[in-house]
């Protein structure tokens, strides 16, 4: 029996159960319960972490020396209690089509754009085959998770950081050589 319920508390209790034996009536229990209808409530998570190596270890921030390569990790979670369609992740600054979206078991394959389970979460590690070469400075990049459960988009933000280190000293003096300690 399929019931469509709105958010709320519903008793119910049944009559009075009867059944007849060698044809006398008996007359049995009632029973009774409580059913509560919650609100649905769905739920996003992103991750997003960043590295010098495809394979970790994942940070929200790395430090870096050049010439070096960074790559990025990705971590989308289902954290509702309904099922999400479409699931996607978007980024503005780094390309996602080399994406390989595994689910949380590490071998399924998923496809973004379509649903994401209750519960489950996918990961993809960005630019494994071409990595992102690093530059001078200090570079935030942030990733929108979205999700669509009954017409409404559900989203969350992620950003993973990396900095190139290093200290540069260009000490000059105006005279070229001393002939004693202590002379300036």
């Amino acid at each position: 029996m399929d019931v469509t319920a709105t958010t709320g508390t519903y008793n119910n209790t049944s009559g009075v159960v009867s059944h007849t034996i060698n044809s006398a009536a008996h007359n049995g229990n009632t029973a009774s319960d409580t059913l509560t209808v919650n609100a649905v409530s769905p739920g996003i998570s992103l991750l997003k972490s960043v590295s010098t190596s495809s394979t970790g270890p994942w940070s929200s921030y790395v430090a870096v020396t050049l010439p070096s390569s960074v790559y990025y990790r990705l971590v989308m979670e289902n954290t509702g209690d309904v099922v999400l369609n479409p699931a996607s992740v978007s980024d503005p600054n780094v390309s996602l089509t080399s994406c390989s979206w595994k689910l949380s078991d590490g071998v399924t394959s998923w496809t973004s754009g379509t649903a994401l389970p209750i519960g489950e979460y996918v990961t993809c590690i960005v630019n494994t085959s071409t990595p992102i070469a690093a530059v001078s400075g200090s570079h935030d990049n942030t990733a929108t998770a979205s999700g669509t459960y009954s017409g409404t988009t559900y989203q969350d933000t992620s950003t993973a950081t990396y900095a190139t280190t290093g200290l540069t000293l260009d000490k000059t003096a105006t005279q070229t050589s001393f002939s004693a300690a202590g002379q300036t």
